[in-house]
């Protein structure tokens, strides 16, 4: 059963999942959302004592929101922080990803930012599956594992997203039949022209 809930988001988890909290202290996990924000969302039973929502009107908005620029934004499943001003979004990784990390470890964390705010990524997984229409196809998960396939995506280095189409049409071409996915890991070298493919079940 899901119920219709106002809340405040305290900060980020691990995967960019906004962590927010009912008046009875439920723990709510919501996508695209930022610290501060004031949501209205929609949250599904609790599962493993946390209860995953989605937004259904931003209330209050973080300073930090901006309006993402990339078509498949929100749909693809590839990025977490499209919606947010470049500035913070390092921070806001920094402590999404790591803090639980540092913390106990005791470590100081000195987070160095690219140059480039698209073309950077020389590493990216991807999978092979079935997309709507049943067709084989290469894409993102979303994050209720839909695949959305992505014959382009702007934060890959230029030697990753060369290979998004002939691994597109490859995929197209795969005869109409079985089931299953693969996971396939892309990988370049920061500097010369090797690149690497890797399928693992």
């Amino acid at each position: 059963m899901k119920s219709r809930l106002d809340l405040k988001v305290e900060k980020l988890v691990s995967g960019g999942w906004g962590l927010a909290r009912t008046a009875e202290g439920a723990v709510v996990l919501l996508p695209a959302v930022l610290p501060g924000e004031e949501v209205r969302a929609e949250a599904a039973a609790p599962a493993g004592g946390v209860r995953r929502g989605r937004v259904l009107e931003i209330l209050a908005a973080s300073p930090d929101r901006v309006e993402p620029d990339c078509p498949l934004a929100g749909a693809c499943g590839g990025c977490d922080f499209l919606h947010v001003r470049p500035a913070a979004a390092l921070d806001l990784k920094a402590a999404a990803a790591l803090s639980d990390l540092a913390g106990p470890a005791g470590l100081e964390l000195e987070l160095i930012a690219s140059p480039q705010s698209e073309r950077y990524r020389t590493r990216a997984v991807l999978h092979l599956a079935r997309a709507a229409g049943g067709r084989w196809a290469i894409g993102f998960f979303d994050r209720r594992r839909g695949l959305t396939p992505v014959a382009d995506c702007r934060l890959l280095a230029p030697a990753l997203a060369g290979l998004l189409p002939l691994l597109t049409d490859w995929a197209q071409g795969l005869p109409a039949v079985g089931e299953g996915e693969l996971e396939v890991s892309l990988a370049a070298e920061s500097s010369g022209p090797g690149r690497q493919i890797v399928f693992s079940p």
